[in-house]
C-alpha cells in the first residue's frame, strides 16, 4: 500500500488498482448512505428555498453587489414566495 506524505496527498506516488478501486468504492458507499439518509428524512422545501435565497445571497455578496438585480427575476421570487405561503397555510389549517 503507498504511503501518504506529508501534506496528505499521494506526493507524485499513485495508487495501486486496488487502491483506488477501494477508493472509488468508499465514494459510492457514501453517496448511497447519503441518499438512504434523504429518503428516510423526507422533502424539506422550507430548507430547499432558504438555501437556494443564501446561495444567491452569496453570491451577490461575493461579487461585491455588482449583480444587477433582474426586475423579472424578482418578480419570479416573489411569486415563489406567495405560492409557497399559500401551501404552507393550507398545510397548518
Amino acid at each position: 500500500m503507498t504511503q501518504l506524505g506529508r501534506t496528505g496527498y499521494n506526493d507524485g506516488v499513485r495508487p495501486t488498482p486496488d487502491e483506488a478501486r477501494r477508493w472509488v468504492e468508499g465514494f459510492e458507499a457514501a453517496e448511497r448512505a447519503d441518499i438512504a439518509a434523504r429518503r428516510r428524512e423526507g422533502p424539506r422545501p422550507a430548507r430547499s428555498i432558504a438555501l437556494s435565497l443564501s446561495l444567491l445571497r452569496a453570491t451577490r455578496i461575493a461579487a461585491g453587489g455588482r449583480l444587477p438585480m433582474d426586475p423579472r427575476r424578482s418578480e419570479q421570487e416573489e411569486t415563489v414566495r406567495s405560492v409557497w405561503n399559500r401551501l404552507r397555510s393550507r398545510v397548518r389549517s
